[in-house]
């Protein structure tokens, strides 16, 4: 497996800084006076989180750029149109290079194919609940929003399941799509990382009027929904990059 900066930064877990953000507000206390700071830090965690995300993906694509002198072709002249990664189609365009690239090698097709199984995904989900729940238990983060931090809880399993992500096609013999539509990226991680990026907010109502209020997503709107989506692509992407590397070993 080759060892550089980017390949290092890229197998990284996105983890690290939701520990950060934990770990630095230890010494905040529990009293109602600190509730001011909440989402300063939830918004500014998000915001790292979704760009270290989305360095991830340009690095990988360089990557590849790198190895790959057909598609540097491509990425130079910038007929691949990768953007900023940051929309989910982005996502989905440097999720499916990379299974072109793996799948150069004819024997790399199971194996591939054996990472998204059934089980793997659901230990996939498993993990991304346990680190969210075990993280921020105890923390003053849960004492800031206990009702969002619940209703994650309750209805994690519902949200997220095993078919709706990396589901393979025994027709094309491939993995058509990153996230299905139920997992709503666009709306709950896109939409609100371009309100606090770009501080739409300044010059919005503040708060919700009663037809989002109404909506029946409108629950899922909460900070640790987005975690989880941000840190199962995380995930997604480390074992996909994983298995890249793996293919450049066999093919050197």
């Amino acid at each position: 497996m080759k060892a550089d900066n980017h390949t290092k930064f890229i197998l990284t877990p996105i983890l690290e800084i939701l520990k950060d953000c934990v770990n630095a507000t230890k010494a905040i206390g529990l009293g109602i006076e600190t509730y001011p700071l909440c989402d300063y830090i939830m918004q500014t965690t998000f915001l790292k989180m979704t760009g270290a995300s989305e360095q991830k993906l340009k690095c990988i694509l360089w990557e590849i750029a790198t190895n790959d002198y057909d598609y540097r072709y491509r990425y130079l002249s910038n007929s691949t149109k990768s953007g900023e990664c940051s929309k989910l189609k982005d996502k989905n365009d440097v999720f499916k290079e990379l299974q072109n690239q793996i799948l150069t090698t004819k024997s790399a097709e199971e194996a591939l194919k054996q990472n998204f199984n059934c089980s793997n995904k659901r230990n996939m989900l498993d993990r991304v609940l346990f680190d969210i729940t075990s993280l921020f238990y105890n923390s003053v983060l849960i004492s800031w929003q206990e009702n969002e931090f619940l209703f994650f809880k309750r209805h994690y399993s519902h949200y997220f399941a095993e078919n709706f992500f990396c589901n393979y096609s025994n027709k094309d013999k491939k993995f058509n799509t990153l996230l299905e539509s139920k997992i709503d990226y666009d709306n709950l991680v896109w939409r609100h990382r371009n309100r606090c990026a770009h501080n739409l907010a300044s010059y919005q109502v503040n708060l919700p009027d009663l037809s989002q209020l109404i909506q029946p997503n409108y629950d899922y709107e909460n900070y640790f929904f987005r975690f989880s989506i941000l840190l199962l692509l995380d995930e997604i992407f480390m074992k996909m990059y994983s298995s890249y590397l793996e293919h450049l070993d066999k093919n050197c």
